[in-house]
């Protein structure tokens, strides 16, 4: 059975927006301090906080600070370096 932590990480993916606002608000100390939460089911969460980077910019804002904690580990870090199409998100919101 799940943890209540790693159901929080399964709301990321919620429809309503409300909820996926909460939820990354919320896991933001927990990409510091729990990261291998966010490495389950061949890295889905990772998956999930990625597609979000287009979301509400309050939303994409916490996704995005979770995305560079979690950056550290080593298999998070190829898996996003590796995905042309999300970088190339990334550059579009520097830019």
């Amino acid at each position: 059975m799940p943890t209540e932590l790693e159901e929080l990480v399964g709301f990321v993916a919620h429809a309503n927006p409300q909820i996926r606002l909460a939820a990354t608000e919320n896991l933001v100390p927990y990409s510091l301090s729990e990261p291998a939460i966010f490495k389950t089911d061949g890295l889905k969460p990772i998956k999930h906080l990625k597609l979000l980077i287009r979301d509400h910019p309050k939303i994409a804002e916490h996704v995005l600070t979770i995305l560079i904690n979690l950056a550290g580990d080593p298999d998070v870090l190829r898996d996003l370096a590796s995905d042309d199409a999300f970088i190339g998100v990334v550059l579009d919101h520097i830019v």
